[in-house]
């Protein structure tokens, strides 16, 4: 189960909306990319669902 934080979710789409696009884009790039320590490491296959499903 993915959490959502509505607060954040809130904050970046004013920034997007608001000529703030790249630094939106870069930031969900970024906290996508992430390895937190002691994390496993999500498949291609992991990857890929939560990529389609999230369009």
């Amino acid at each position: 189960m993915i959490q959502v934080n509505y607060a954040d979710l809130a904050n970046d789409l004013y920034w997007f909306l608001n000529n703030g696009q790249e630094n939106v884009r870069l930031n969900w790039a970024r906290a996508y990319y992430k390895q937190i320590k002691g994390e496993k490491t999500m498949t291609t296959e992991q990857r890929l669902f939560l990529d389609i499903h999230a369009i």
